[in-house]
């Protein structure tokens, strides 16, 4: 496997992108990093979390205590974009 070589100088080097979703139902966060996080090696996953604004009830965000994280159907993925130096 090639070693990564970062772009530090690239202009976006390091800014946060963030993608968001509507699951079609009420899931947690592991699932939605499963089902949504992007498959491209010049994004890294900082963080999933409920899009609170955008839930039907955003003053109670369900929490699931059994394996300790959010519930909800539409997620924000938060990632740093850490691009790849071109030849």
């Amino acid at each position: 496997m090639a070693q990564f070589n970062p772009d530090i100088h690239h202009p976006n080097y390091g800014a946060l992108i963030t993608d968001e979703f509507d699951a079609g139902q009420v899931i947690g966060a592991s699932i939605a990093v499963q089902i949504f996080k992007r498959q491209d090696s010049d994004y890294c996953l900082e963080y999933a979390s409920v899009a609170w604004k955008k839930e039907a009830d955003p003053d109670n965000i369900p929490w699931d205590v059994n394996n300790n994280e959010e519930r909800g159907q539409n997620w924000r993925l938060v990632y740093r974009f850490y691009p790849e130096k071109t030849a």
